[in-house]
């Protein structure tokens, strides 16, 4: 099965605002981390980055996602 012109592209730009989106949240979750840990809530602020973390890894995934698909484009 092969994609579409139209549709892959479609998708490449799904996938790569997805992964803008995620970093983003991981910038302000990250600047909420280090806010947590100033006001001296460490337990928090692991808990803030750790969530930054898994969204750094899922944008990695998504724009792995996009490169792939530009291969197949």
């Amino acid at each position: 099965m092969t994609m579409e012109g139209p549709m892959l592209c479609k998708l490449m730009e799904t996938s790569y605002h997805a992964a803008r989106d995620l970093l983003l949240e991981a910038a302000r979750e990250m600047d909420e981390a280090g806010s947590a840990a100033r006001q001296g809530n460490p337990t928090l602020a692991r808990g803030i980055a750790l969530g930054a973390e898994v969204d750094l890894l899922k944008a990695v995934d998504l724009l792995k996602t996009v490169g792939a698909l530009q291969r197949l484009g």
